[in-house]
């Protein structure tokens, strides 16, 4: 499981080093590789061991016909700008251009343990998704103000 908030800078090449703290969080086999994705509703990226993304491939196979168009076509984005990414000898990921103008990053990025994932920000764009106090106190409420389960 991923957890924490931490700034990275990247080099002039587009190289950034992993956080130790989340290296040592990921708990599965390949612990140097990870899946790059898009995220899906604002400008950031996913990464996703290689474990966890396995398994949300198996999901969209079962649950999404590919001799649909729609279907044809949710897989075709889902994957468009994926990539498996391998931290080099000196732990770093390489962002490409492409990567970096997605994110709107030229100095810093944020990776930020999610749980499942890590997404990767640019600093500025992440402050902006922040939710203020009433407006998560609603949001917390709405989410799961209403289960059966407790926390």
């Amino acid at each position: 499981m991923f957890l924490g908030e931490y700034a990275a800078k990247l080099d002039g090449k587009g190289r950034v080093i992993f956080p130790a703290v989340l290296r040592r969080q990921n708990e599965t086999e390949d612990r140097g590789t990870y899946v790059l994705k898009r995220g899906i509703y604002v400008p950031n990226y996913v990464l996703y061991t290689l474990e966890d993304f396995q398994r949300q491939a198996a999901r969209i196979r079962e649950s999404v016909n590919r001799y649909n168009r729609e279907g044809d076509q949710f897989v075709r984005e889902f994957c468009r700008a994926s990539e498996i990414v391998t931290l080099d000898a000196s732990d770093r990921i390489l962002l490409s251009k492409r990567h970096l103008e997605h994110l709107g990053a030229t100095t810093d990025v944020l990776f930020v343990g999610q749980f499942d994932c890590i997404e990767l920000w640019e600093i500025g764009q992440y402050q902006r998704t922040q939710l203020e106090g009433e407006s998560y106190s609603t949001l917390t409420e709405r989410m799961l103000g209403h289960s059966n389960d407790s926390l």
